[in-house]
C-alpha cells in the first residue's frame, strides 16, 4: 500500500463470505493470537519512511466466496472485496473406500479427493511430491516401488471412516500408507495449511517407501518413525515457506534436547515396538517419542551418512536383528549408539541456531549500549546546564554513538537476516547523525555567544574612538590612545583566528574579519 504518511499507523482486518472477522495466519503459518490466547483477526502496522505498508496472510484455508478487507486510517475506513474462486477440477473417475472419492489424474500421481477437498490442493501435491520422491532418491537412495496414489479426505473424522473400512485404526495420526493392493497409497486429511500437508505426504511417503523396499518387515517403530519424520523436516525445511517448517522443527528439537538434559528421555528399546508406539494416548509421550526418534534417526544420519538408518532396515529385511544390523552397518554396539546418542543430545546445539543466536546477541549489546547512550542524552536535555558543559557532554555521546555504530556494522548475521541488518545499520547512522546535528547545534550557540562578546568588544572600541576624535585632544594624547584602540582591534582579530567557526557559520566570521580589518 502506497500513500500513505511516513510511519503513518493502520489497522487491517479481513472478514471471511459470512461477514465473520478471519484469523490472522502469518508467514510462518501460524495461527497468531494475543497474550490471552485469543485469536488475532485485526492487525495494527505501520508505514515505513517512504509512507507504504504491506501484509501478508496465508489463506490456504479460506472458503470460496466474496473476501472483504477493511484498513482502518485514523478516522477513515475502507472495504475492498475480492473473490477467492475455487479452482475447478474435472474428475475423471471415483472410487468408494468407506467414503465417495473423485479421481484426479495428475502429471506425477492419480489423486482420490472428497468434495470438499480444494481443487487447488490436488494440483499443487503433484509437485511436491515429485520434489520428493526425487529428493529421497538423490538423498538416501530410497524409492518407492511405484508412485503411490494420493487419498485425501477434508477432515480428520472422514479419515477415521475410511481406515476403518479398511479394517485399521488411524489412533493419533493424521495420516497413513497402506502397501499393496488396489488401495495401495497415501492417506490424508487437509484439515491443515499447506505446509503441514506437504509434510505429512512426505513422512508417509517415506514409510511406504520403506515398506516397498525392505517388505513385511516389523521394524523398530522409533528408526520407522524417526526416518519418515527426519526427511519430513529436511526435506520441507528448504521448501518455499522454509519457516513454516523450521518452527516446528524448532519446537521438536528443544522438546528432545529438554528431555536429554534432564535425563528424561525414553529408553530406546521401549520405543521399538510399533503396536505399542501406535497404542498411546498422551499427547506430552506422543510429542517426545517423535522428537527423541527424530534426533535419534538424525544423530544416525549425521554421524554414518544418510543411508545409514535406511542400510540399518534394509538388513533387518534380510534377516538380521537389530543389534546385528547396527555392528554390520555402523560398525557399534545397538547400546553403544544409545550410549553416544544421548551424550550428542545433551550438548547438541544446531549451527544455524548458534549463528542466529550469536547474532542476536550481539545485536541485543549493541541495542543495550544504545540505549544507554539515549538515557545520557536524556539527562543532558533536562539538565539546564551551559551550552559550553552540555557541549562537553553532547562530543561524548556522539564520540560513543560513533564507535558503537561502526560496531554495530560489523556485525555478521546469517543470511536470512541481513535485511535487518541493514536496517540496523541503517538506524545507527541516523542515531549518529542526530547527535552529530546536536552537536553542532550547541557549536553554533557557544560561537554566537562568543560572537556577542566579540561584537560587545566592537562596540567598545567604537566608542572609544568616537570620544577619542571628540575629545580634543593634543595630537600626541591621541596616538597613545590610538595605539591603545588599534592594539585591541588586533587582539579581537587574533582572537577570532584563533577560534574556529561551525561551517555554517563562516560567513558571520568572514564579516567580522572585514569590519575589523
Amino acid at each position: 500500500m502506497q500513500g500513505l504518511d511516513p510511519w503513518e499507523k493502520l489497522a487491517v482486518q479481513f472478514f471471511d463470505p459470512n461477514g465473520k472477522p478471519a484469523e490472522w495466519v502469518s508467514e510462518y503459518e501460524s495461527y497468531l493470537t494475543d497474550v490471552d490466547e485469543n485469536p488475532v483477526t485485526e492487525r495494527s502496522l505501520y508505514a515505513d519512511n517512504q509512507g507504504q505498508a504491506s501484509w501478508l496472510r496465508i489463506g490456504t484455508k479460506d472458503q470460496a466466496g466474496i473476501w472483504k478487507v477493511q484498513i482502518t486510517r485514523g478516522d477513515t475506513v475502507t472495504n475492498m472485496a475480492y473473490t477467492v474462486n475455487r479452482l475447478p477440477v474435472t474428475p475423471t473417475g471415483s472410487k468408494t473406500i468407506g467414503v465417495n472419492f473423485r479421481l484426479y489424474q495428475g502429471p506425477v500421481s492419480n489423486t482420490y479427493y472428497t468434495d470438499k477437498v480444494p481443487g487447488a490442493l490436488t494440483v499443487d501435491l503433484q509437485a511436491h511430491l515429485k520434489l520428493v520422491t526425487d529428493e529421497l532418491l538423490e538423498l538416501a537412495g530410497l524409492r518407492g516401488e511405484q508412485t503411490p496414489n494420493i487419498y485425501l479426505v477434508d477432515n480428520l473424522d472422514l479419515l477415521k471412516q475410511v481406515s476403518e473400512s479398511s479394517g485399521s485404526q488411524l489412533g493419533f495420526a493424521d495420516g497413513y500408507y497402506h502397501s499393496g493392493g488396489d488401495d495401495s497409497g497415501v492417506y490424508m486429511h487437509t484439515d491443515s495449511l499447506l505446509t503441514g500437508i506437504q509434510r505429512l505426504l512426505t513422512h508417509e511417503y517415506v514409510h511406504l517407501a520403506l515398506s516397498d523396499t525392505i517388505g513385511p518387515v516389523e521394524l523398530p517403530a522409533w528408526l520407522n518413525e524417526g526416518t519418515a519424520t527426519y526427511f519430513e523436516y529436511l526435506l520441507n525445511a528448504a521448501g518455499e515457506r522454509a519457516d513454516a517448517t523450521k518452527h516446528p522443527l524448532y519446537r521438536s528439537i528443544g522438546l528432545a534436547e529438554s528431555a536429554a538434559r534432564s535425563d528424561n528421555l525414553l529408553p530406546l528399546t521401549g520405543l521399538e515396538s510399533q503396536e505399542t508406539w501406535n497404542s498411546q494416548t498422551e499427547k506430552a509421550h506422543i510429542s517426545l517419542q517423535y522428537a527423541q526418534s527424530h534426533m535419534a534417526v538424525r544423530y544416525l544420519a549425521n554421524t554414518y551418512g544418510n543411508t545409514a538408518p535406511i542400510d540399518i532396515m534394509k538388513r533387518m529385511g534380510t534377516g538380521a536383528t537389530l543389534p546385528e544390523a547396527f555392528v554390520e552397518i555402523v560398525g557399534i554396539q545397538y547400546s553403544t549408539f544409545e550410549e553416544r546418542f544421548t551424550g550428542w543430545l545433551q550438548s547438541w546445539e544446531d549451527p544455524k541456531r548458534s549463528q542466529v543466536s550469536r547474532y542476536t546477541q550481539s545485536l541485543n549489546e549493541v541495542m543495550s549500549t544504545k540505549a544507554a547512550i539515549g538515557d545520557r542524552r536524556s539527562e543532558d536535555l533536562a539538565s539546564g546546564a551551559t551550552p559550553a558543559e552540555r557541549l562537553v557532554t553532547k562530543r561524548g555521546l556522539a564520540v560513543d554513538a560513533e564507535e558503537l555504530s561502526t560496531q554495530a556494522g560489523k556485525l555478521t548475521p546469517p543470511p536470512e537476516l541481513q535485511p535487518l541488518q541493514d536496517e540496523i545499520k541503517l538506524f545507527m547512522e541516523r542515531f549518529v547523525t542526530l547527535l552529530t546535528l546536536e552537536v553542532e547545534h550547541l557549536m553554533e550557540q557557544e560561537y554566537l555567544s562568543f560572537l556577542g562578546d566579540v561584537i560587545s568588544s566592537v562596540d567598545s572600541i567604537s566608542k572609544a574612538r568616537t570620544a577619542d576624535i571628540r575629545s580634543g585632544a593634543a595630537p600626541s594624547q591621541r596616538v597613545t590612545t590610538k595605539q591603545g584602540l588599534v592594539s585591541d582591534a588586533a587582539a579581537l582579530v587574533q582572537l577570532l583566528n584563533d577560534s574556529p567557526s561551525p561551517p555554517s557559520l563562516k560567513s558571520i566570521l568572514s564579516q567580522e574579519l572585514a569590519f575589523l580589518d
